[in-house]
C-alpha cells in the first residue's frame, strides 16, 4: 500500500475526488431504486414489539405509567 492509499476497512477515510459527477441517467436510476426502497419501508407494518415500546414510552411521558 502506498502513501496515497487508505484502508476503508480499518475505519480510516478514503481519498475521494469531489469533482466527479455521475451521468444524469445513472443518477435517475439510483434515485428510482432509492425511492422504491423507501416506499417499501414506509408501507411495511410496524412490529408489535416496537408499538408496545412506543406505548410504554408515551404512558411514561404522560404520567399514566406510574
Amino acid at each position: 500500500m502506498n502513501n496515497g492509499e487508505q484502508q476503508a476497512s480499518l475505519g480510516t477515510p478514503v481519498e475521494r475526488d469531489d469533482d466527479v459527477e455521475l451521468a444524469p441517467a445513472i443518477q435517475a436510476v439510483i434515485g428510482h431504486h432509492l425511492k422504491a426502497h423507501y416506499d417499501d419501508l414506509v408501507q411495511a407494518p410496524i412490529p408489535d414489539t416496537l408499538m408496545l415500546l412506543l406505548a410504554q414510552l408515551e404512558a411514561k411521558e404522560t404520567g399514566l405509567g406510574q
